[in-house]
């Protein structure tokens, strides 16, 4: 029996076949996701799955950081091909491309019955299996939030791709963290579903602040796979650390570190590396560094 058809409850039976990897004309199809999509895309069409049909609204933060970046106080009708989520408000339906989400969180609670499942009900890792393949940036990011989880009132400012930018929130569990996809309480005790492939930079809520307690070379281990820009940057920044020397770093959602420092060579890791500014210390994805110098 297929691992996931034993999971989900599907026969093993089924002919598989198509990116669902089984048809079974019976049994509706199983959440299992397509494995040519990017971790964060994955898991983020299995958690959707789970809040299909729930009475709850939700807003949803997209890439673009134009004023129709985000669609809020809509339902999520169903997932189609792990790439796309149907929305509906007001009985407008509206398509998104699940791989220009950076986030989704809980709006309002609907009608008390069943249906009314929300983001803050989501066990994590009761839902998305272990995925092949992430991505560097992704998989060292995963890592990180391991390590918030287990910091007593940890506190942090996370900004992602689309101007986002949740100030004083944390992670409650390691159960909220899998590849792809973190679950955080945000600003207004919101809970908040986060793409690892749309983060940019979590950094200090305070001076010498939760991240400024965290090494990535003591909670990030060698990663595989990571692809040439991510080396190559990796490589400069190793060249960097420890040296004292400053710089300004620009991110993809236009935020800037500025006179930004790399304290020592356990601070630059596969995916990610830390900075500090002041009495204030961030996490970048390498991923999401555009420049760095004196800007």
């Amino acid at each position: 029996m297929d691992i996931h058809h034993e999971k989900w409850g599907f026969p093993s039976g089924c002919t598989k076949c198509g990116c669902w990897d089984c048809c079974c004309p019976d049994k509706p199809e199983p959440p299992k996701p397509c494995i040519n999509c990017p971790c964060c895309v994955r898991a983020m069409a299995l958690l959707l799955r789970q809040l299909a049909g729930s009475t709850s609204t939700f807003d949803f933060f997209l890439t673009t950081n134009v004023e129709s970046g985000s669609v809020q106080g809509v339902t999520i009708v169903n997932v189609f091909n792990d790439t796309i989520v149907k929305v509906s408000k007001n009985g407008t339906i509206e398509n998104i491309n699940i791989c220009e989400i950076s986030a989704v969180q809980d709006q309002n609670k609907g009608p008390i019955n069943t249906n009314n499942i929300q983001i803050a009900n989501l066990t994590l890792t009761d839902i998305v299996p272990e995925l092949e393949d992430c991505d560097c940036c992704e998989a060292a990011l995963k890592f990180i939030f391991l390590a918030l989880a287990n910091i007593v009132n940890d506190r942090f400012v996370l900004n992602a791709k689309g101007n986002i930018n949740f100030t004083n929130s944390t992670v409650n569990s390691t159960s909220d963290v899998v590849d792809g996809v973190v679950k955080i309480v945000g600003p207004n005790n919101q809970a908040i579903l986060v793409s690892l492939c749309q983060v940019t930079e979590i950094e200090d809520q305070q001076a010498n602040g939760t991240i400024s307690q965290i090494t990535p070379g003591a909670v990030v281990p060698d990663l595989e796979g990571c692809d040439c820009c991510e080396e190559g940057l990796k490589n400069f920044l190793d060249s960097l650390a420890g040296t004292g020397e400053t710089a300004d770093y620009l991110l993809t959602d236009g935020n800037k570190v500025e006179n930004g420092v790399i304290p020592t060579a356990n601070d630059v890791v596969d995916g990610v590396v830390k900075v500090r500014a002041g009495q204030n210390s961030s996490i970048l994805s390498i991923c999401q560094i555009v420049r760095i110098g004196d800007l």
